[in-house]
């Protein structure tokens, strides 16, 4: 029977379809760092778990090498299943939440592991243990520090253990071809690490290694520290980074990483700014999602060819939803802008046509003046309203039966004071 690290052919060919399929799932997916993997030595990948499923597949697709990975027990518990994962290079590791007595077995996967890095074949930790969809950071789990302390101490030939932190960082969690950053960061060199604390136990080495990857994985990922003020400050740091082109991903990632050093030391400095900046943001979130609109559509540019381009992708699947004009008006406090009521079933969809974001100061002295959004929304089949004064005439576009209306300024403080306007 081959070892799960061996070649197998069937295996190879199978990889060119999975790495394909991989790629193709996101708009653009970037591995940063490569460099960073070591030539000289046993390599275990440690990254972040935000994303179930997606993570090791992303980690398998950096480069052409075969990689052993490791996933929960109990997916295993079924023979047919079994063989499926081992011949995908998948091995179970029983966690405490699986029983004292399942975790028994973690010696065994433990001793496999060893075998695969004295290899030289890449091994894949998710050292959480669990995913979750947020911008933060379980307590890693022993089992990394445990293999690799153990492969150090059974390594066969003169080269290194080494953990390599990475960092996937994901446009959207949720959306079908989003966008991936999969920073691979300075490698932690264990076999050193060890030998230059000899006077060191085991645990306090597990310890120690858990905390330097913990500390290492922290600076390829926006990391918002998981407590009350979570939702709130990725709500300020996607608001402040959504002029950045979502192709830009190294410059989102640290303009989101600055943006959230910043909110951290306004909670410190002033904790009572920060506390009324969270409600207000808070309470632009949940207008915003009451009126059903994407965080993404507070800050596209061209939200209407955006729309088309989705249109064509769906293949007569509609893009445009019913009414989204009158959503982004309500979420954004404009209702006493230039906002019609649409009529016709030919032609029932309401859909901005430009928008254009002022970034949010989140140490600003004062909010109520810095305006987040001025928005031109077509209007399908929308009528001129002779009763609101200031109401700029209908222009007709191209034969189409919509009008142009123009959405006013409208600061931040009122947007979000108001959300039931």
């Amino acid at each position: 029977m081959k070892k799960i690290y061996e070649d197998n052919t069937w295996y190879s060919l199978l990889r060119y379809v999975t790495d394909f399929w991989i790629r193709g799932s996101f708009k653009r997916i970037r591995y940063a760092g490569l460099e960073n993997i070591p030539k000289d030595g046993a390599v275990i990948f440690a990254p972040n778990h935000c994303d179930a499923l997606m993570d090791p597949l992303a980690v398998l697709a950096m480069n052409r090498d075969k990689k052993v990975f490791v996933a929960r027990a109990d997916i295993f518990k079924k023979p047919f299943l079994e063989k499926v994962l081992t011949f995908l290079k998948i091995m179970p590791i029983h966690r405490v939440r699986d029983g004292f007595r399942n975790v028994a077995h973690t010696e065994e996967t433990i001793e496999k592991s060893v075998e695969v890095l004295n290899n030289r074949v890449p091994f894949c930790i998710l050292p959480e243990g669990a995913h979750r969809s947020m911008h933060s950071l379980l307590p890693l789990g022993k089992g990394l520090s445990r293999i690799a302390c153990r492969a150090d101490r059974e390594k066969t030939g003169d080269g290194h253990i080494y953990i390599v932190p990475v960092g996937c960082e994901y446009g959207d969690y949720y959306r079908y071809r989003s966008t991936l950053l999969m920073t691979i960061g300075q490698p932690i060199d264990v076999t050193e690490y060890i030998a230059a604390h000899p006077e060191k136990a085991e645990p306090e080495l597990y310890s120690d290694l858990r905390s330097l990857t913990a500390r290492e994985m922290k600076k390829y990922i926006v990391f918002i520290p998981d407590d009350e003020d979570y939702p709130a400050t990725w709500e300020i740091s996607k608001l402040m980074s959504g002029h950045i082109s979502e192709f830009r991903l190294q410059r989102r990632l640290e303009a989101n990483r600055k943006t959230v050093e910043r909110i951290g030391r306004l909670r410190e400095d002033k904790p009572e700014k920060a506390r009324k900046l969270f409600e207000k943001a808070l309470a632009f979130a949940q207008a915003r999602r009451d009126a059903s609109v994407s965080i993404h559509a507070t800050y596209s540019k061209h939200p209407l060819g955006a729309a088309l381009w989705r249109t064509a992708q769906d293949a007569g699947r509609t893009a445009f939803r019913p009414g989204i004009c009158h959503r982004v008006a309500a979420c954004l406090g404009a209702g006493r802008t230039a906002v019609g009521q649409g009529e016709g079933p030919d032609f029932p969809q309401l859909f901005p046509l430009r928008q254009r974001c002022v970034p949010l100061d989140p140490a600003a002295a004062d909010l109520d003046h810095r305006p987040l959004l001025h928005a031109e929304v077509v209007l399908g089949a929308g009528r001129h309203d002779p009763d609101r004064p200031g109401t700029p005439a209908p222009v007709r576009l191209d034969g189409a039966g919509a009008t142009l209306r123009f959405c006013v300024e409208i600061p931040l403080q009122r947007k979000i004071a108001s959300p039931e306007k």
